[in-house]
């Protein structure tokens, strides 16, 4: 997904005739950190996106997905796609992501916890 919107983003720039500066400028960001962007070299942050559709009064449905709200709703071919549904999605994603992690550090340190025990009950037999 986030290549689909690095494409849009750099079809935006030509379309407008802009060159690298003259768009970090625009959206208030700094140069490098645009082209580390759109080399794929960092995550594309929610507020450089936003900062985008704002500056260039953009569809937030068109950059993040490619769908432009027209006369005929939110469509791609038969299939209707609603923008804050897919947040939800995401987040939830991140949600779950975020629990597993939790339960992984959790189940770590009980192991850290186990074997700690044991090495001062080896340390301990050995003074004792």
């Amino acid at each position: 997904m986030e290549v689909a919107i690095i494409q849009r983003i750099k079809g935006l720039i030509s379309e407008k005739n802009l060159n690298m500066s003259q768009f970090a400028n625009r959206i208030d960001c700094e140069q490098k950190t645009v082209n580390n962007y759109l080399n794929g070299k960092r995550k594309l942050s929610l507020g450089f996106v936003e900062s985008i559709i704002i500056t260039f009064k953009l569809d937030a449905n068109w950059l993040l997905f490619g769908i432009e709200n027209g006369n005929e709703g939110n469509k791609i071919g038969i299939i209707e796609v609603d923008y804050k549904e897919k947040w939800i999605e995401l987040l939830q994603e991140n949600i779950e992501l975020h629990r597993n992690l939790t339960e992984f550090y959790k189940e770590t340190k009980i192991l850290e916890n186990e074997n700690g025990g044991a090495v001062a009950n080896v340390r301990a037999a050995k003074v004792g």
